[in-house]
């Protein structure tokens, strides 16, 4: 079946099949646009409508190796769910953090929003925000969020604007995709978190008034 629609392409049309598949592979997700972080507005990006119109195809060729690929066409979003065990990557515990923090924010700002803007933020925005959520224990290194930022990057969940991913002043946009890196279930553990923080921190104000 894959042979035979593979073989109604035109030479043009491989050469984006075979873009699609490699830029699948490295990155896991195509957007339906591309956000710029300063201005908040976004472009079609051409590669999810050739993915889109060649859905079926590329699941098939994915397929082959144990990949399973899935959309969410409300969303705009097309990416990869599923490797085999042996390929999949699994995130540090600070960019795991960071991934949380976004999706807080996200859910937060994306309602007051037109479907035509992208949620941005500064990456000090970020700093802070998870600083007031608790979720370092101790001070964290701009080295730090700096490779867990550019993991994220990599893998399309934001895009930056100018600057360095350590400079606070760097914007930042998240993307859609952040609602299929973060589960619920996930999201329910940083409330966690940010309860006992807000608790500790309570403790410690009402320790302060007795002294």
């Amino acid at each position: 079946m894959f042979d035979e629609e593979y073989e109604k392409l035109n030479s043009g049309e491989r050469e984006s099949f075979r873009k699609t598949v490699t830029s699948l592979l490295c990155h896991t997700f195509i957007l339906s646009h591309d956000y710029d972080p300063v201005t908040g507005e976004r472009f079609f990006n051409a590669q999810y409508g050739f993915a889109l119109r060649n859905y079926e195809l590329l699941e098939d060729y994915l397929g082959y190796a144990g990949i399973t690929l899935s959309r969410d066409t409300a969303s705009g979003v097309i990416y990869i769910s599923s490797f085999p065990a042996e390929q999949r990557i699994h995130l540090d515990k600070m960019t795991t953090l960071v991934c949380l923090a976004l999706k807080r924010i996200y859910l937060e700002k994306k309602e007051d929003l037109s479907l035509s803007q992208s949620v941005m933020l500064s990456v000090g925005d970020l700093v802070e925000q998870m600083e007031t959520l608790g979720l370092f224990k101790v001070k964290a290194t701009r080295a730090l969020v700096r490779e867990s930022l550019r993991t994220l990057l990599r893998f399309r969940i934001i895009a930056k604007g100018p600057g360095a991913l350590d400079e606070k002043s760097t914007r930042l946009s998240i993307l859609p995709s952040i609602d299929f890196v973060v589960s619920q279930e996930r999201l329910g553990a940083l409330a966690a978190i940010a309860r006992q923080s807000d608790d500790e921190t309570a403790e410690g104000e009402d320790a302060d008034e007795e002294a």
